[in-house]
């Protein structure tokens, strides 16, 4: 089995670690940034509509795809919800 390609293909794994905390923080301001933006938005509250407005708007969906897709935990090769390899235990808990 070959391990999934990444958009990271740095050799070193502290610091892919590092890059891809960096990249969840930049990330989350953006997602912040954005949701912001979109609750104003929603409410009416921007008296005029800029391109800069129409951006983060735009942007939000795509942000959140980014997130689902690489940091979440429903990611292609997040295995947190698989069941366990390990046999099941006799005792009290187990058959």
């Amino acid at each position: 089995m070959t391990p999934a390609k990444t958009i990271l293909t740095v050799k070193h794994p502290v610091l892919r670690a590092i890059l891809w905390f960096i990249a969840g923080v930049l990330l989350f301001l953006e997602l912040i940034q954005a949701l912001t933006v979109v609750v104003t938005w929603w409410r009416t509250e921007l008296l005029e509509t800029r391109a800069t407005d129409w951006f983060w708007i735009l942007l939000l969906p795509v942000l959140i795809r980014i997130y689902f897709r690489f940091f979440s935990l429903f990611r292609p090769d997040g295995r947190a919800c698989l069941p366990e390899d390990r046999p099941p235990q006799s005792g009290p808990r187990g058959p």
